[in-house]
């Protein structure tokens, strides 16, 4: 049989090792200025709150899908904030619990109980392959008076007008764009 070796370590190698980690968690910390610990949602404080899904319009009750929904549209609000650690879950078959640290309760439930709002604004078409079709013919033919300098940065339409700006509701390539309330 062969013989058991036993190797012992002296104190001072323990000892030594618990403080080289030591120094190196220490360089760490230093190194990422990070001093203070990160406290979880349970320790820096936060705010639960709960919504409880009503009946809909027929009076039935809301389904698996609605509540689905509903859960991904919150969660995408409440990941608008860039907060870290939120949580938006469902709690049985008609509440969905919403818990965020370092929010205010005011501040969470006006997030998250506001409707959605869709803005339209004006916005112009330009060719730009006309444009630049008739920049290019201007500049290899040059102008009726000869000259091939002056100014080619907005070359005029048949009406006269730069093609770059649109007059009396037309765009530059002479469509008319209908009125916004």
């Amino acid at each position: 049989m062969a013989a058991r070796t036993t190797t012992s370590y002296s104190p001072w190698k323990r000892l030594g090792a618990f403080g080289l980690i030591l120094v190196l968690l220490y360089a760490m910390m230093a190194l990422t200025r990070t001093w203070t610990p990160r406290l979880g949602l349970d320790l820096r404080g936060g705010t639960t709150i709960t919504l409880t899904a009503e009946n809909n319009a027929d009076g039935s009750a809301p389904t698996k899908d609605n509540l689905e929904t509903a859960r991904t549209i919150i969660q995408n609000r409440v990941d608008s904030l860039g907060v870290g650690e939120s949580s938006v879950t469902l709690q049985g078959d008609r509440q969905i619990e919403v818990s965020v640290p370092n929010v205010s309760g005011d501040e969470l439930v006006d997030l998250v109980g506001t409707t959605a709002k869709l803005a339209f604004r004006n916005v112009y078409y330009m060719d730009y392959s006309a444009s630049a079709a008739q920049q290019q013919s201007q500049s290899q033919s040059g102008d009726a008076s000869g000259t091939t300098g002056g100014d080619q940065s907005a070359p005029a339409d048949q009406s006269g007008q730069p093609a770059g700006e649109a007059t009396d509701g037309q765009t530059p390539a002479g469509r008319v764009l209908p009125e916004l309330p």
